[in-house]
């Protein structure tokens, strides 16, 4: 019968070639707001309100249809109620292999192109996605750090000009 040594040592594990993300040493970490908040006075609500009536009255006016006026009522209710939500503060990470949301991550790959936007005096990049129906990832960063920020994605992804759409033009002028 043969005796096995009681000394057997494990096999040693080589480090992974992969990083973790997040685990990036090389990788430039911050924390930044969900989205930029506009505070809302009792006008902007009452405007609110009185476009909504003037609008449900109006398409009461054409169609005769209670249901088509009630929904023009609750997304007006809905749109209030998301306005007075505040941001949430999101933990943001770049790096050469991609960038981290929260606890979600990302690959350049995912990207065509990203764009450098304004919103009144604040700068974000914002990245297109390549599928059509994907949506948009923003990068909200403090001003000293955008130009280190746009020097990792750059070195990925083409910047394109940035023209606002007509519902950004929107959002932007009713400070939603």
């Amino acid at each position: 019968m043969l005796m096995q040594d009681d000394k057997t040592e494990a096999p040693i594990q080589e480090p992974s070639q992969e990083q973790q993300p997040g685990q990036d040493p090389d990788a430039l970490s911050w924390t930044g707001s969900e989205y930029i908040y506009h505070e809302k006075s009792k006008g902007w609500f009452l405007n609110l309100l009185g476009v909504a009536i003037l609008s449900a009255g109006g398409l009461f006016v054409i169609t005769r249809d209670f249901i088509l006026t009630g929904m023009v009522l609750f997304c007006a209710f809905l749109f209030s109620i998301f306005s007075r939500r505040q941001p949430k503060q999101i933990k943001y990470s770049i790096s050469d292999t991609g960038f981290e949301i929260g606890n979600n991550f990302y690959t350049f790959n995912q990207y065509k192109s990203f764009v450098i936007a304004q919103d009144g005096a604040m700068k974000y990049i914002t990245l297109n996605p390549v599928k059509r129906f994907d949506t948009l990832k923003t990068l909200y960063c403090a001003p000293e750090q955008l130009d280190q920020i746009t020097d990792i994605v750059a070195a990925h992804l083409p910047i394109e000009d940035h023209e606002p759409d007509p519902i950004e033009r929107l959002m932007h002028k009713v400070r939603f």
